[in-house]
């Protein structure tokens, strides 16, 4: 057996990569990895399952015009479906600041991200091992945490990596024996690009040292992917005992171990921000928790502060956009990215007397919605008052004040995000089924939705 067909196979069965159903969308740059990865999946799920995905960045001009025609002509000639998308990585990366490499990577993602349909849908891309090799290394020199350090990973939500065992060398084995043509991108000579250096003249001097390295970086790699999850398991227990309606406990974060609590400050940078902080900027915020006050400038425009006990994350400056949202699947899909679970219980205990509300009061159709002026509210067992007033009592930061998520039936406010459910609403003895909703941190999201390296 073709060694590729083997490192492949078997990683797809030990990581169930490719479910029995959906569409396999693959990103064919036109290289050999690509191309590879796109034959040998035509063989493993069938062409009618195949999607291929050229994304043209619109850097290399002629060349790049020449990738697009031979993706093309390789799919015509296969029998494969084709979307060809155009993007323009400089003048995105001159307005948000980003790197070419960089911008070039979140543009081809989303590019990518455009043709899910279904869950059962894959986004699979070319990685091998001799790339993972060159993503630690990259990590390494840029001062990473240690759950970075791990690399990329077989499977993140939906996007897969069915090559990341296998080394360059293979896949170019796989090409000869196959009769394969690919395209040579001649930026990866560049040596102006920090992964190219690492390529052309780190990793030929490592692999002087010991021939069998690539090999040596995946072992490392599945011990740090193993200790990585064993850590963002326990890193999520603690936020969750610690987690307050705008933030986390500043208490339960100073009884942490410091490994654990800076684990818990990047995760809590991660609910807001996809882009991985610098462990210095982590230490700085560790130090405002471990003294209970203070603040931090984070990178994306993001501030980190200790005020009033609590510890969260916040954009200065920034005003909310109004919202008013009806359910999906019992979910409220905010504009802003953020989402809040509906759940109805039949059997309930006393825990959800504080949160939760008499679900069989509800007569229309419930909307979530950002607060209006006029709003007035009465929570359980105190008097009416305007809304504002009660979020001003009871302490909620004034820039959050405006995301405040409200919940309403008709013209009735059931429950307000941090203040609960109102007196008319509240679950009684007689109440029969009791409604909750809560907020979905986007950290549990990303593992079914996915993200990238």
């Amino acid at each position: 057996m073709n060694k590729l067909r083997e490192l492949a196979g078997r990683l797809i069965e030990e990581e169930n990569l490719l479910p029995s159903t959906g569409t396999v969308i693959v990103g064919l740059s036109g290289g050999a990895d690509s191309v590879a990865l796109t034959h040998y999946l035509q063989q493993k799920v069938g062409k009618e399952r195949l999607l291929c995905v050229h994304v043209n960045h619109g850097l290399r001009g002629e060349e790049a015009l020449q990738d697009e025609n031979f993706v093309q002509a390789f799919c015509q000639t296969e029998g494969l479906s084709l979307r060809v998308f155009h993007v323009d990585v400089k003048s995105e990366a001159e307005k948000t600041g980003e790197g070419e490499e960089a911008c070039g990577r979140r543009l081809r993602y989303a590019c990518f991200s455009l043709c899910i349909k279904n869950e059962n849908d894959r986004i699979a891309v070319a990685h091998t091992l001799s790339d993972q090799m060159e993503t630690m290394l990259l990590h390494m020199v840029r001062g990473c945490s240690p759950g970075s350090l791990c690399g990329m990973r077989p499977k993140r939500g939906q996007i897969i990596r069915p090559f990341l065992r296998v080394e360059r060398r293979d896949i170019e084995a796989y090409c000869r024996d196959e009769g394969l043509s690919y395209c040579t991108d001649s930026t990866n000579l560049a040596p102006f690009y920090a992964r190219n250096k690492i390529r052309l003249q780190v990793m030929p001097v490592l692999c002087e040292l010991n021939p069998r390295a690539p090999l040596a970086f995946d072992r490392l790699s599945r011990q740090l992917m193993a200790q990585d999850d064993l850590f963002r398991q326990m890193a999520e227990e603690a936020l969750t005992k610690a987690r307050e309606p705008f933030g986390y406990a500043v208490k339960a974060l100073q009884t942490l171990p410091e490994a654990l609590l800076l684990r818990c400050l990047a995760q809590m940078h991660g609910e807001k921000d996809d882009v991985m902080p610098e462990e210095r900027h982590l230490r700085w915020a560790g130090k405002c928790v471990k003294e209970g006050k203070g603040s931090v400038p984070f990178p994306g425009g993001w501030c980190f502060c200790c005020d009033g006990g609590v510890a969260r994350f916040y954009r200065p400056g920034e005003k909310a956009r109004p919202f008013s949202v009806k359910p999906r699947e019992n979910r409220f899909f905010l504009p802003d990215g953020r989402c809040f679970r509906l759940t109805v219980h039949e059997k309930f205990h006393n825990l959800l007397f504080n949160n939760g509300f008499d679900y069989d009061t509800i007569a229309e159709d419930l909307i979530l919605r950002s607060r209006r002026p006029g709003d007035r509210f009465c929570p359980v067992g105190k008097t009416e008052k305007p809304l504002r007033q009660w979020l001003a009592e009871k302490g909620i930061p004034r820039e959050e004040r405006d995301r405040l998520a409200v919940l309403v039936c008709g013209t009735q406010i059931v429950w307000v995000q941090g203040l609960g459910p109102a007196q008319a609403f509240r679950i009684t003895a007689a109440t029969q089924t009791a409604g909750v909703v809560e907020w979905v941190p986007v950290e549990n999201r990303k593992q079914q939705e996915g993200a990238h390296e």
